[in-house]
């Protein structure tokens, strides 16, 4: 996994704007299965490396991905990094195996975070 840091990001600045996927897993294609935390590392963010890498400021998938356009149109690239989490079991998802100590996000129906192309 390449960590976040400033000094490699100013390398991207000769390219052409966009986001370096850096860590983490492809969208499903059934969006009720899981939830996607993001985080997006450009020039603005509070810190780099390892201390960057904290989920609990992660953001949801519209979120992610409205920032990720507006650096785009200010010509600043960005760097990706997510995590994908089951959603608590329901009709929605497969028969998970339940754990009691994983996280599960909210169901999909309870998820009141904004839809991006069918994800919440």
């Amino acid at each position: 996994m390449l960590l976040p840091s400033f000094s490699y990001l100013s390398t991207l600045k000769d390219a052409k704007p966009g986001a370096l996927f850096c860590s983490g897993t492809p969208l499903h294609p059934k969006p009720t299965y899981y939830k996607y935390d993001w985080l997006v590392f450009h020039e603005g963010s509070p810190c780099e490396g390892p201390e960057f890498l904290d989920y609990s400021k992660a953001l949801c998938t519209a979120d992610a991905m409205k920032l990720i356009e507006e650096l785009k149109s200010q010509g600043k690239s960005c760097m990706l990094y997510n995590r994908s989490r089951q959603r608590v079991p329901s009709a929605l998802t497969p028969p998970w195996v339940q754990d009691d100590g994983y996280d599960y996000a909210p169901g999909f129906d309870e998820d009141t975070d904004p839809l991006w192309q069918g994800h919440k």
